[in-house]
This record gives structure tokens, C-alpha cells and sequence, in this order.
């Protein structure tokens, strides 16, 4: 959900897996997984500018971040041998994750100490949460006739996504005649993304002849997302952020609803492999946008 960055971090992190057979048919295998990581970084970079007429403009930045991370994962698998003939899969699995990050930037532009040309002073802080969520269910059966099978398997996963941001800037531009222009922004915004995919694929196969075997799919999903960002400035006012800016929102949903199928021939001998086949699929697409505003 959220990159990795440079610096220096600090990383705590367990786990702990278990197998165990469960009865005679039934096979459990499952993990968890922790990591608590504290990255900071810090920078400074000075700019030397030159021209033809000797030296020109200085710039000095500082820099300084900080964030938190936080994950937890689980992962379960469990086989179910119904029969030598029938056999069940279900496999889920689960991550949640928080990020908590700063960072503030301080900027100088100048000929000399005393010739000051801008300041800046930049914050930006950010929070997210978010989890994730992961099932298969898998079906398999094999006929009696040697090479003739069908397994059938369903997946769904669901995706979470809430964050708030927050950017507060002033930039100060001195000028030589005393008419000082300053420049700020004080900003917040509030994310929601949310993502479900549903799919089902169904495989058949059926031996032909000696060396062939038929292999028919079809594999339909659904899949639908909501990406919500609001963006509000600070109301003097209300004293609160509160003013929603549609240039700097973006709110739209969509949907796909996927078929697929193939059909494929594969002859096998000894020594080499040949397979044929052909797929076709349909796909239809359909979103709604609030923001930004045209």
C-alpha cells in the first residue's frame, strides 16, 4: 500500500507458520507474519548558481522525514482430500497495514546572507489504513476415464484504502522595492479507495485418442472500484478545512465485467509437445466521474 524510502530505518518484525494434518484427509498449513518499521530522513542540499558575470544565486534546503509502518499478514491453506477422486482447496488470505508519515522542508534562495531573494517553508503529514483481503475456494474431480477431469475455482478479493493528508506552505518572495509578496497554502485532503474483484474459472479436459487431450476454460469476473479523493482548503470563517477544491479532487467509480473462454488441443509423444488453441474474450467497461469538474 505504501513504497518503501531511503534513510535510515529501524524494523521489528515475527512470524510463526504451522502444518498439521488434521484426521486423515484434511491438511492444514497456515503463517502470520508482523513488521513494524521506523524509517527517518534527513537532507540538505546547497546550490551554487555561476553565470558571466561571476557568482549568482545561492540555494539552501533542509530537510527532514520521518514515518512509521506498520504490517500484519495471514495466510491460511487447507486441503481436503474428499476421496481419491474429489479433493477441496480453500485458501484465504489477509493483510492489514498503517503508515503514519512527516516531513518538512525549508528552503532559502539568496545572493548573500544579507541579500535574501525567497523563503520557503513546506509540512506535509499523511495517514493511511488499509487492508486486504485475498479467498480462493478450488474444486477438482477426476472421472473415471483416464484424463478426463474438471476443476472448478472461485476467487474474491477486497481491497480497502482510507488516508488523510495534510500540506501547509508558506513562501516568502522579498523584493528589493519593499513590495513582498507571500504566498501559502493550507490544505487537506481525505482518500478512500476501494477495489472488489470476483472471478470463477472452470477447466475441463477430455482425452482424445491415444496422445490427445482437449482442454475447454471459461472464466468470467467482476470486478468494481471506487477511487475517492476530496481535497479542502481552510475556511478563515468556519476556522476549518472546510472549502472542498474540485481542481485538486478527483471522485469516480467503474466497473468491468470480464468473459473469457478457450478451447485448446494438445498432442503429446515422447519426445515432443504440440499444442493448439484459441481464446476469446468480451469485456464491458462503465465509470462515473464527479471530479475534477470539466
Amino acid at each position: 500500500m505504501v513504497n518503501q524510502s531511503g534513510g535510515i530505518s529501524t524494523t521489528h518484525s515475527a512470524g510463526i507458520n504451522y502444518t498439521d494434518l488434521l484426521g486423515k484427509k484434511t491438511i492444514i498449513t497456515t503463517s502470520y507474519f508482523f513488521n513494524y518499521t521506523d524509517n527517518t530522513n534527513n537532507s540538505s542540499l546547497l546550490r551554487n548558481y555561476f553565470s558571466k558575470e561571476g557568482e549568482g544565486q545561492h540555494y539552501n534546503e533542509n530537510k527532514t522525514a520521518g514515518s512509521t509502518n506498520m504490517n500484519h499478514r495471514f495466510n491460511l491453506r487447507l486441503e481436503y482430500y474428499i476421496d481419491t477422486m474429489n479433493s477441496i482447496i480453500f485458501n484465504p488470505k489477509f493483510s492489514l497495514q498503517d503508515n503514519n508519515a512527516n516531513n518538512t522542508t525549508n528552503g532559502l534562495t539568496y545572493y548573500r546572507l544579507d541579500s535574501v531573494l525567497s523563503n520557503s517553508l513546506i509540512k506535509n503529514t499523511s495517514n493511511y489504513n488499509g487492508w486486504n483481503s485475498n479467498n480462493s475456494l478450488l474444486y477438482r474431480h477426476r472421472f473415471k476415464k483416464f484424463g478426463r477431469t474438471i476443476s472448478i475455482n472461485g476467487t474474491a478479493e477486497i481491497n480497502r484504502k482510507t488516508g488523510l493528508t495534510g500540506l501547509n506552505s508558506a513562501n516568502n518572495y522579498l523584493m528589493f522595492n519593499g513590495a513582498d509578496t507571500l504566498l501559502t497554502t493550507d490544505q487537506s485532503a481525505n482518500i478512500i479507495n476501494n477495489y472488489n474483484n470476483y472471478s470463477t474459472s472452470v477447466s475441463w479436459t477430455e482425452p482424445m485418442g491415444t496422445h490427445g487431450m482437449w482442454n475447454i476454460t471459461y472464466n468470467p469476473s467482476f470486478n468494481y472500484a471506487i477511487s475517492d479523493k476530496r481535497t479542502y482548503n481552510f475556511d478563515t470563517v468556519s476556522e476549518s478545512h472546510s472549502r472542498l477544491d474540485t481542481s485538486l479532487s478527483n471522485v469516480l467509480d467503474n466497473s468491468v465485467i470480464t468473459q473469457k473462454g478457450g478451447l485448446a488441443y494438445r498432442i503429446k509423444y515422447d519426445k515432443w509437445n504440440l499444442i493448439l488453441g484459441a481464446n476469446y474474450q468480451s469485456v464491458a467497461l462503465k465509470g462515473n466521474s464527479d471530479y475534477p469538474v470539466s
